[in-house]
């Protein structure tokens, strides 16, 4: 059920978060890195202006599925709020359904929920749950995540790295099906 918005927003959000080293690999998704070659400009260039943009119909049916465990359809309502893309912009929302494929094992959502965390309001403590996502994802193999974790090793004391280890710890004890269990 990925619409070209869906793959341009992936495509987007990714390429915002980390930067110049983004345009995405081909390993995290075939169809994003052939939204790259669509896109005139380049990956990073998706724009909320795409004219297929999810209808509110397309929002329920990713709900339902959503509803009954399709991790595709939790993560891209999780974009969906996280940019605002057919509905009002919730950040919580957008970590609420970003939360629950990473606690289903989905790596990609952890990377994003680093990534939200990174933007947060509260450098301090969210810079230690982007890293716990960033970790976890790191451990899915995700791209581009090493770039994240290496950046955010340079921003953390070991304390914090180690509260980090622990939360995540916590987190697959919590959610055995993290570790595919």
């Amino acid at each position: 059920m990925k619409g070209p918005w869906i793959i341009a927003l992936v495509g987007g959000f990714t390429c915002n978060a980390l930067g110049e080293n983004c345009c995405i690999s081909a390993s995290i998704d075939s169809s994003v890195a052939e939204s790259c070659r669509l896109l005139e400009d380049s990956c990073c260039s998706a724009d909320s202006s795409h004219e297929e943009l999810p209808s509110l119909s397309d929002i329920t049916k990713y709900r339902v599925a959503a509803g009954k465990g399709d991790l595709d359809s939790m993560r891209a309502l999780g974009l969906i709020y996280q940019d605002g893309w057919g509905v009002e912009r919730d950040i919580k929302r957008a970590r609420h359904w970003l939360t629950l494929a990473a606690q289903k094992g989905d790596g990609i959502s952890a990377l994003y929920l680093s990534q939200i965390y990174l933007a947060g309001k509260d450098p301090d403590r969210h810079r230690i749950l982007a890293f716990v996502w960033a970790l976890y994802a790191s451990s899915k193999s995700v791209d581009g995540v090493k770039d994240v974790l290496a950046k955010l090793r340079t921003q953390m004391t070991d304390e914090e790295i180690e509260e980090s280890i622990k939360i995540l710890d916590l987190f697959c004890q919590k959610n055995p099906e993290m570790m595919g269990v």
